[in-house]
């Protein structure tokens, strides 16, 4: 059983919750969305345990390391409102993701992203 959200009180907070259900985590996609191309929200839809996996394959290697840094934000957002250390302001997380991945991408080399679910699935930002 999961416990209930504490920041969506009527909620059951699960990992997709957080990171895609929240209205913390659907603010920060959007306003993403204004700077890159993300999938449509059906896309982010709960359709089982493999929610991700079967995500990120229908995306663009662009768009697969953009979700993957956004829904590590998502987390970390989160956690900083649920473990009391603040709340962070949208814009603060879009000014963070957009330095973070110019800074992604000037280093050399793929990056490689393991993504857990049933099963282990690494993503390489070169494919």
């Amino acid at each position: 059983m999961h416990p209930q959200s504490v920041i969506c009180v009527n909620e059951i907070e699960t990992s997709h919750h957080v990171v895609v259900v929240c209205p913390q985590a659907k603010a920060l996609r959007f306003a993403m969305s204004e700077h890159r191309e993300l999938p449509d929200d059906e896309q982010f839809t709960y359709v089982g345990k493999d929610w991700l996996l079967l995500l990120l394959d229908r995306c663009s290697k662009e768009q697969r390391s953009l979700i993957l840094l956004l829904l590590w934000r998502a987390w970390h957002v989160h956690n900083g409102m649920t473990h009391g250390t603040g709340h962070t302001p949208v814009t603060e997380s879009v000014g963070f993701l957009q330095s973070y991945r110019r800074a992604w991408n000037r280093q050399a080399g793929p990056f490689r992203w393991t993504v857990r679910g049933s099963r282990k699935c690494t993503v390489m930002d070169n494919q």
